[in-house]
Order: C-alpha cells, then structure tokens, then sequence
C-alpha cells in the first residue's frame, strides 16, 4: 500500500502498478484465508463478500461483523487494512505496528528491486526495474548488480538492461564477472541491437514476451506473475520467408503456436494461415499432431510454441481463467483463421 502510494501514475509505471495491485489482491485472499483458520469459515466468507462489494456499506458491515468475533488485540492492525479510509490514513494507523519511513519514488523501486522473493513476486521486481529505465537519477546499486548472478533469466535480462541504460561501459565490466555460459547469454542479448534486428523481434527479451501476452485479448485476465512461468517455457523460432519450421523439435504434440511478427502456414489434410500476433490451439484437429503438419513461413517470421500441458499445469489453481482461454483460442481457430480443407 505504501509503495502504491509513493509510485507516480505515469505510463512508465503502469505496469508495476498494475502489478502492485494484483499484489495486493493476493495478499488479502490469503488474510482471509487465516482468519478462516481461526474463525467460523462461513463469517469470513461473508465478510469478504461485503468487503469486495466495494461499497462504504459493504465494508461497513463487514467490519461490524468482525468486531463481533476477532480478538481485540487483532482489531487494531486488521480494522485498518480493511476499511474505506484514504491510503495515508491506513498506514498512519498502521504505523504504530509496523513502523516505516516514507521514500521517494526512485528509493521505494529500489526497495521492491530487493524486497525478499517471499513479499513480493519476480513479475513485479520485473517490472520495478522497467520502471528504473525512466529514472534520470538512477544509479548503479548492488542489488541491480546482484540481479545479474541471478539464475531467473527474467530478473537477469532487465537488471542488464537497467544498467546499460545507465553506463554501457559498466555493464561490460559486470559481464565480465559472471559465468562464462551466463556472460554469453546477456551478451549476445544486448550486443550492438540494430533498429532492423529489433524490428525483426519486438519482444527479444523475456520482460517484452510477457507484456505481449498480457496485451494479447486471447490471454486476458491471466496475472502477470503466471504468465511470466508460462513465458519461461515458450519456444521462439524465427524464420526466413519460403522456409520450412521442423516440427520434430517442437514440443509437445499439439502445443499452442503463438505469431509474434510475420506470418505462416500450415499444410495438412486443412491449409491454416497464422497472420501476426494471431494464435491457433489446433483443437479440432481430432487425433492428429502437429508433427502431421508442414509449416512453412509466409513471411520472415517470428512465432512462439508453447506446450498445452505445461500451460494447464501453470494455471492448476486458476481454473476459471484457464477454461475462459482456451475457449477464447478454441473461437479464434473456428472463426478468425483461414482455414480451407484439402
């Protein structure tokens, strides 16, 4: 709540806000989650009904109802939390329990940088470093540095990318320290990217891979920290106009396929044109794979496969939004692609 409060509504944070936020949901389901354990489960559950009602006599009674039954050395650090008052007025309630200073804006998104990862998730440190780009005050920090040693590919991309912003010349130096199999990786990331190359690939880094799946209408409503552990497992193959993508690395037999740029084609008992940032699940192809299929580019081409199977184990807790996506692709493949039987 205080770093909502300290972050400026800008574009340049949307994000994270967005993500903050999404932060803040998660932590009030797992409040009442506790208090269940404590209390009649059926009370809390009305309770959080009225609470998310969002209306001044939802909460009202809400609050009414736990004064009934919560023990009163628990009112005081609860009540708060809960209540219709302004974000200020919380903390200043709160303070007395868990004291803490104000920052400004570039202090509190070092702070979130390296908040432990059991407070805060690796979308919305992610997230807080793309906002550090737009920083002109921004410095060089040990946990920017520390992120670069990081085994999530995620935090390591952008904390380089951070530091590129701030002193190209510095972040060879840092390079230098690292592993020789993670050097290779971030150099060849951020090596010398021309306009054209970035052109070729908008989304080169896994940050970018995941805003465009958060932008994507097929995988609306998905939070960002999941489909950053999708993202992890997609593969990205990019290929030249005319040729030909061997589907016997591809894996999975029927995986998602995903068109960043470009477009292609696929060549089977029904011809399907994928154009740009279009998306095909291939769940009527019965009990046909898509190694049955010849896919050829269109045009240069960029195109992501992700595994059905590792999709649905990511969303295992989230299975109205998994069912609402696959219904959404399952619509694209039957009404917006262009399909023709041989």
């Amino acid at each position: 709540m205080a770093a909502l409060s300290e972050l400026f509504d800008t574009e340049e944070n949307k994000r994270l806000i967005t993500s903050l936020n999404s932060e803040l949901k998660s932590n009030f389901e797992f409040i009442y989650i506790y208090l269940s354990l404590i209390y009649e489960p059926a009370s809390i559950q009305l309770v959080k009904e009225n609470i998310e009602s969002g209306t001044s006599d939802g909460v009202t009674y809400a609050i009414e109802l736990l004064d009934i039954f919560v023990d009163n050395e628990l009112k005081p650090k609860l009540f708060p939390l809960i209540d219709d008052t302004p974000v200020n007025e919380k903390l200043e309630k709160l303070q007395i329990f868990f004291p803490r200073i104000s920052f400004n804006e570039i202090q509190t998104l070092n702070y979130i940088i390296n908040r432990d990862y059991n407070m805060i998730s690796r979308w919305t440190k992610a997230c807080a470093m793309n906002s550090m780009l737009y920083q002109s005050a921004a410095k060089i920090t040990r946990g920017l540095v520390g992120h670069l040693f990081n085994p999530d590919l995620l935090l390591a991309e952008n904390a380089a990318k951070v530091i590129r912003n701030i002193d190209k010349n510095q972040l060879n130096h840092f390079l230098e320290r690292l592993p020789l199999d993670r050097k290779y990786y971030l150099r060849t990331k951020f090596r010398n990217v021309t306009e054209v190359e970035e052109q070729t690939s908008k989304y080169r880094l896994l940050y970018d891979r995941v805003c465009f799946f958060l932008d994507s209408d097929t995988f609306n409503g998905i939070p960002g920290l999941l489909i950053s552990q999708i993202v992890d497992h997609v593969q990205v193959i990019k290929t030249k106009m005319g040729e030909p993508l061997q589907t016997d690395k591809i894996i999975g037999p029927n995986p998602l396929i995903i068109s960043e740029t470009g477009s292609i084609e696929l060549k089977g008992k029904i011809s399907i044109i994928l154009g740009e940032e279009e998306v095909f699940g291939g769940f009527f192809l019965d009990n046909e794979s898509l190694k049955d299929y010849e896919i050829v580019s269109v045009t240069d081409s960029v195109v992501y496969f992700l595994d059905i199977k590792h999709f649905l184990s990511v969303l295992t807790n989230f299975k109205d939004q998994a069912k609402d996506t696959i219904e959404r692709i399952e619509n694209l493949d039957i009404k917006r692609l262009k399909i023709t039987v041989n």
